[in-house]
């Protein structure tokens, strides 16, 4: 993978330091940039140089296996050649991060979307929000009477949240497990994962009884892989 750098000048009295993005592959350009049509069109638009290549990002629509348009894509629907596709995917790119800079420069996310995703040793499930007067925070519990029957609970506890930025969308993932919260086990956990103790498959495959067995807590001892 190709790092971005970053370039010094030295003025009388000033220090500019700017990323000198040549150095980023074309794959990760476009990666960006086809999650940010309307401020291109926005903000390059009117520029008469990109209108084919800005055309052609923007008519691409992603596919089930496939959420962003390899180079060669975008050079059929840009109908300009390689060369050019990869100067004003670099040139498009820069201008927008120093745009960045400037005061008038703003993303305006006006949609939220909240997102559960639910986990119980019986079934798992996911719903969304449109709206939430207050977000639950990690550890804080949670009371879902909704589909208590089909989970075999309705006590929960806050995990994680993430939240995803889109172009004008912020997306908040929150993700519930049974139980109640156990700040010891929580810290815990983190520790063997930093630690080397755990790994991605075990926090994907194991259920929290296995995983507690795994790290030998005496008390869920009959959960380790060997004693079943």
């Amino acid at each position: 993978m190709k790092l971005s750098k970053f370039i010094t000048i030295q003025k009388p009295n000033l220090t500019i330091t700017y990323m000198d993005n040549s150095s980023i592959s074309s794959k990760q350009i476009i990666y960006n940039l086809i999650r940010l049509k309307k401020t291109l069109i926005q903000n390059l638009g009117h520029e008469e140089t990109y209108k084919a290549l800005i055309e052609a990002i923007c008519t691409w629509e992603p596919t089930n296996d496939k959420n962003s348009p390899s180079l060669k894509e975008l050079v059929a629907l840009s109908g300009l050649s390689y060369d050019r596709v990869r100067n004003q995917l670099q040139q498009m790119y820069r201008k927008l991060v120093d745009m960045t800079e400037e005061e008038h420069f703003f993303f305006t996310i006006a949609e939220v979307e909240y997102v559960f995703y639910v986990d119980t040793d019986k079934n798992s499930l996911s719903f969304r929000l449109k709206s939430l007067p207050v977000v639950p925070r990690v550890g804080e519990q949670i009371s879902i009477p909704f589909f208590s029957a089909y989970l075999d609970s309705y006590d929960f506890y806050v995990e994680y949240v993430k939240h995803d930025m889109e172009e004008d969308r912020q997306v908040v993932s929150i993700i519930l497990k049974q139980g109640l919260f156990n700040p010891y086990w929580y810290f815990r956990k983190a520790q063997a994962w930093e630690e080397g103790e755990i790994d991605y498959n075990d926090l994907k495959n194991l259920n929290e009884y296995q995983l507690k067995g795994k790290l030998n807590l005496k008390k869920y001892s009959f959960w380790r892989k060997d004693s079943y």
